[in-house]
Order: structure tokens, then C-alpha cells, then sequence
């Protein structure tokens, strides 16, 4: 990652927030939700 100054994702699919807010009940609880991305790495030039 040396000299990268700049990530860009793009081609985002899925990452929405889950359905259930947070609350004390649900504290420390995992959620699976579903992500793909593409990250483009710049660096300057």
C-alpha cells in the first residue's frame, strides 16, 4: 500500500444496512450481509 494516495470502489452489489436497528437487545449480535465491490488503487503520479 506504499505510495497509494487515492481507493476508489466501484461496481458496488449489495451492502445494505440490516433490517433490525441497533439496540442493548442486540448488542454484540453478527450480521451477514452480502457485499461485492471492485477497489481501484491510485497513486500519485
Amino acid at each position: 500500500m506504499t505510495g497509494v494516495t487515492y481507493i476508489q470502489r466501484v461496481a458496488l452489489k449489495g451492502g445494505v444496512a440490516p433490517a433490525k436497528a441497533c439496540a442493548e437487545s442486540n448488542k454484540g449480535a453478527k450480521e451477514v450481509v452480502k457485499y461485492q465491490a471492485d477497489y481501484l488503487f491510485w497513486t500519485a503520479s
